[in-house]
C-alpha cells in the first residue's frame, strides 16, 4: 500500500516521523471536538483567571478553521428522514485535520522511549 511504501521511505531517509492509520470516524471525533469546545464550569480559564473554560481554544491566528467551524452543520434531509450523523460537505479541509489530530490524541497515546511525548487525555 501507499501508506506502507511511505513508511518505509521515512525508515531509509532515517526520519524521526512516525505514520498512523487514520481514524475516519466523522461522528465520533465531531462529538471529541464538541466535549473539548464545551465550557467546564470546574475549569479555570487561562486567560480570565474566571471559573469556566473549555479544554481546548481556537486561536484568532487559525482564520481558516474559524471560518470553517462557524459553516459547519449537517446535512439538510428530506422530510421524514432521520437526519445524518455526517456533516454537509462542504469545503472542511482544516475541520477534517482537527479531527484527525482530536481522533488520535483523544485516546491513550504512549509513545516508545524514542518518541518522547505521552499524552493522556
Amino acid at each position: 500500500s501507499i501508506y506502507d511504501e511511505f513508511r518505509h521511505w521515512l525508515e531509509q531517509m532515517n526520519w524521526p516521523l512516525r505514520l498512523h492509520l487514520a481514524n475516519n470516524d466523522v461522528p465520533g471525533s465531531i462529538q471529541a471536538i464538541n466535549r473539548l469546545l464545551t465550557v467546564r464550569p470546574d475549569r479555570l480559564h487561562p486567560v480570565t483567571g474566571a471559573m469556566g473554560s473549555p479544554k481546548f481554544f481556537v486561536m484568532d491566528s487559525c482564520p481558516h478553521l474559524i471560518n470553517e467551524l462557524e459553516m459547519y452543520h449537517h446535512a439538510d434531509t428530506k422530510d421524514g428522514q432521520v437526519p445524518s450523523e455526517k456533516p454537509a460537505k462542504m469545503a472542511d479541509h482544516a475541520i477534517a485535520d482537527l479531527r484527525y489530530v482530536v481522533n488520535r490524541l483523544s485516546r491513550r497515546i504512549e509513545y516508545p522511549p524514542m518518541g518522547r511525548v505521552t499524552i493522556r487525555w
